[in-house]
C-alpha cells in the first residue's frame, strides 16, 4: 500500500526519533521528513517553498515542544493521533480513487487536514495551501502568486474542495473495519482454518475483517492483492512451523512489509508457534512475544489445550483493535 519512497520517509522519521529519543513521533516529525525526502524536491519547487526556512521551523519546534526520554527509559516513540491521523486519511483518499499506492505526495495533501497543527501553520506562512498542493501534485499546474481578491476566492475553493473530500472519505472511514492478515504455510492448512473459525465471531459482528490467501479467487492478480492486504492490515497473525521459516516468499515478500509497519508501529504481529521449529533463533521475529509459550507448540497440545490458544489469539486481536478505537 505504501510506496518504497514513502516507508523510507517513514522508517527515516522514526529512525531519527529514536536517535534523538524523543517520546512521540508528530505531524510536524512527518513534514520535516518529507522536506528532507529528495524525491519530494521537485514538488517543493512547483509549490515555491522555501524548504530551507521550512525545515527550520520544524527543528526549532521540535526542539522546544517534543519531550525527550531519560537515558533509563528505552521505550520507542509513540506516533501521536494526529500523525496517524494523516497516513489514515492518505490512504483513504487512494482508495477512494481506486489506486493501490500511497506515495509520500498523497501523505503531503493529507497533512493539511491537520489545521492547527505547527506543520499546516508553516506551510500557510509560505503562502502554501491544501488546493495548491491539490493543483500541483494531482493537476500539475504551478502555484503563482495572487491578489488579495484572487487570495480570498481561492480560501472559499479550499473550504468548498475540504467539504467535498471529507464527504467522498466518510464512507470509507465507516465502512473500514481493522484488517487481519494471517501468513501461514500451506502446509498448515488445517490450523488456519481452525484459527478462522474462532475469528469468524468477530467478522459476523462487523468488528474485524479477516484475510489469508484463501480469499483469493481464480484470475485475480495474486502478488497484488496480497500486497493491498498487506498494506491495509492492521493486525497479523503469523502460524509458525519448520514450514513457514522456510517458505522463501514469507521470507521475501511477506514478512518485510509486516516487521516495517511493525517498526513504524503501523500494525501489531501476533506470533503463533505451531509446531517445534527454529523461531527463537530467528533473530527479528523472535522479538515478538508469542501468543502460546514457544517451548509449547499448539500442535503438540491436547484438542482442549489447542481451542484454549485459539481463543487467546482472538482475545489479543479483540484486545489490540479495541485500543485502536
Amino acid at each position: 500500500m505504501f510506496s518504497k519512497d514513502l516507508e523510507l520517509v517513514i522508517g527515516t522519521v522514526y529512525k531519527n526519533c529514536r536517535e534523538r529519543r524523543e517520546a512521540t513521533m508528530t505531524v510536524e516529525h512527518l513534514l520535516l521528513g518529507l522536506a528532507e525526502n529528495p524525491g519530494m524536491r521537485a514538488t517543493w519547487s512547483g509549490l515555491k517553498a522555501n524548504v530551507s526556512r521550512l525545515r527550520k521551523g520544524i527543528s526549532a519546534f521540535l526542539a522546544k515542544e517534543i519531550p525527550r526520554l531519560s537515558q533509563e527509559e528505552f521505550t520507542d516513540a509513540e506516533p501521536t493521533l494526529a500523525f496517524q491521523r494523516v497516513l489514515q486519511r492518505a490512504v483513504y483518499h487512494v482508495q477512494s480513487k481506486g489506486e493501490l499506492e500511497v506515495n509520500s505526495r498523497d501523505v503531503l495533501i493529507a497533512l493539511f487536514g491537520e489545521k492547527d497543527s505547527k506543520a499546516v501553520e508553516l506551510l500557510n506562512a509560505q503562502g502554501i495551501t491544501r488546493v495548491d498542493a491539490v493543483n500541483l501534485i494531482r493537476e500539475g499546474i504551478i502555484r503563482a502568486p495572487r491578489s488579495k481578491d484572487e487570495q480570498i476566492e481561492h480560501r472559499l475553493f479550499e473550504i468548498i474542495v475540504q467539504d467535498l473530500d471529507m464527504r467522498a472519505a466518510s464512507p470509507a472511514l465507516t465502512i473500514r473495519q481493522p484488517r487481519i492478515f494471517v501468513s501461514y504455510s500451506h502446509a498448515d492448512q488445517e490450523a488456519l482454518g481452525r484459527l478462522m473459525v474462532h475469528l469468524r465471531p468477530l467478522e459476523r459482528d462487523n468488528i474485524v475483517d479477516c484475510w489469508s490467501d484463501r480469499k483469493i479467487n481464480a484470475g485475480d492478480q495474486w502478488r497484488a492483492e496480497i500486497s493491498r492486504e498487506l498494506g491495509d492490515a492492521d493486525v497479523a497473525i503469523l502460524l509458525i512451523s519448520a514450514d513457514f521459516l522456510a517458505s522463501d516468499f514469507i521470507a521475501k515478500d511477506e514478512l518485510p512489509p509486516l516487521l516495517l509497519k511493525a517498526e513504524a508501529k503501523g500494525v501489531r504481529i501476533l506470533p503463533v508457534i505451531l509446531k517445534p521449529c527454529g523461531f527463537v533463533r530467528h533473530k527479528v521475529l523472535s522479538s515478538f512475544q508469542c501468543v502460546n509459550d514457544p517451548t509449547e507448540p499448539l500442535l503438540g497440545l491436547t484438542h482442549i489445550g489447542q481451542e484454549a490458544v485459539y481463543d487467546k489469539i482472538v482475545d489479543a486481536v479483540y484486545r489490540e483493535i479495541s485500543l485502536k478505537k
